[in-house]
C-alpha cells in the first residue's frame, strides 16, 4: 500500500511541475502568477448545517457531516448532498468565485460518489460547474451512474470509482479563442476538451456543487486562478486596472515596446519553477514516510464505508424530514 501511495504522491507532483513549468511560460504575457482564490475543508462550520458561503438550490439535502471511520480527506468533516428520489430532482450548492479578469484556473475537489439512491431516476450523480446569473453555465465536469467521468457536452473522460474518494483535477484555460479544459482524475491524465467561447466566459462568478438523488461527500475544495491581467478579452475590473501598473492604467504598452522584457521574464520564470519542482520532489521524497501514514489513513476498510455511508445517510435524512 505505501508503494502504491508512494507512486500517486510522485504522479501528484508531476502533475503539479508541469502546471507550474506552464505557468512560468505564461509570465510577461496574459497570465502574471496564480493566487488561491478558493479554499473549503468544511471544518469551520457546526456538524449538520450547510456551511458560510454556500447557498442552496433545488430538492433535496446538502449539509456538513461526521462520518465514521475517519473516513474524510481533510479533518474530520465532509459536505453530503443528495437530491429527492420522491421528485428525481437534483440539489445544488454553490459558492461565489472572483474569476473577473482572470484567464486561467485550476479546480481540484474530493468527491466521494455513492449509489445509495433511487436506481434510474436521474443519470447524473455529482456534477461540478461554472454560472453567471440564472441561465449561464459551463460544465467542468460530471459523474454520471455509469461510473463515467464526462466534460462538456457529456464528452466521456474514462470512469470513476463508486464508494472511494475520487481527486477531480480541471484546468480551465480561456485565455485562446477557444475554451480548453484538461483533466487529470486520481492522478492519470485524462486528456482536454476544447469547446468555443460562450458569450457569458468572461461573466461567470459562481462553482456549483451538484448532486442527484443518490449521496455524494464533497471534501478539501482548492480554486487557484491567474491573477486579474490589463489585457486579453477579459472584462477588466477597476481592481485588475490598477494592479496591472503603479499608475492604475497598465504597462502593456511599455512591455511591447522593449522586446526583451518578454523574454528576459520568461527566462526567470522558468528558472523558478524548474527550482520549486525540485525542491518539491526532493520534500515529496524526503517526506515520504509521514505523508504514506498520512495517506494511508484515508484507505479505510469496506466496513468503515459502510458505517460511514450509515451514519452520514441516517444524520442527512434527519435533516430530510425537517
Amino acid at each position: 500500500m505505501a508503494d502504491r501511495i508512494s507512486r500517486r504522491r510522485l504522479l501528484t507532483v508531476a502533475s503539479t511541475s508541469v502546471i507550474a513549468l506552464r505557468s512560468a511560460s505564461n509570465i510577461g504575457s496574459a497570465t502574471q502568477g496564480t493566487e488561491r482564490i478558493l479554499q473549503e475543508s468544511f471544518e469551520s462550520a457546526p456538524e449538520r448545517t450547510r456551511p458560510s458561503g454556500w447557498t442552496k438550490s433545488g430538492t433535496g439535502v446538502a449539509r456538513v457531516v461526521v462520518p465514521d471511520g475517519g473516513n474524510s480527506v481533510a479533518g474530520s468533516k465532509i459536505f453530503g448532498m443528495f437530491g429527492s428520489d420522491d421528485s428525481c430532482s437534483s440539489v445544488s450548492a454553490s459558492h461565489e468565485l472572483d474569476l473577473q479578469g482572470r484567464t486561467w484556473a485550476r479546480f481540484q475537489v474530493y468527491v466521494f460518489p455513492t449509489d445509495r439512491g433511487e436506481d434510474g431516476c436521474t443519470s447524473k450523480r455529482a456534477g461540478l460547474s461554472l454560472h453567471a446569473g440564472e441561465s449561464e453555465s459551463v460544465t467542468l465536469v460530471e459523474l454520471t451512474t455509469d461510473r463515467t467521468v464526462r466534460g462538456p457536452g457529456s464528452e466521456p473522460l474514462g470512469e470513476y470509482a463508486e464508494r472511494t474518494w475520487n481527486e477531480l483535477v480541471v484546468e480551465y484555460d480561456r485565455s485562446g479563442e477557444t475554451v480548453e479544459l484538461t483533466y487529470t482524475i486520481n492522478g492519470d491524465s485524462r486528456g482536454t476538451i476544447s469547446k468555443p467561447r460562450q458569450p457569458a466566459e468572461s461573466d461567470f462568478s459562481k462553482l456549483r456543487l451538484d448532486a442527484g438523488v443518490d449521496i455524494v461527500w464533497w471534501d478539501d475544495i482548492e480554486v487557484i486562478a491567474s491573477k486579474k491581467t490589463e489585457s486579453g478579452s477579459e472584462n477588466l475590473t477597476e481592481e485588475g486596472l490598477g494592479a496591472a501598473g503603479g499608475d492604475g492604467k497598465g504597462d502593456s504598452d511599455t512591455k511591447s515596446s522593449i522586446p526583451e522584457f518578454n523574454i528576459f521574464s520568461t527566462f526567470v520564470g522558468g528558472t523558478v519553477a524548474i527550482v520549486v519542482v525540485i525542491f518539491t520532489l526532493l520534500a515529496s521524497l524526503s517526506g515520504s514516510g509521514s505523508r504514506s501514514k498520512t495517506s494511508s489513513q484515508r484507505q479505510v476498510t469496506e466496513e468503515d464505508v459502510r458505517d460511514g455511508l450509515e451514519e452520514a445517510e441516517e444524520s442527512l435524512q434527519q435533516d430530510r424530514r425537517r
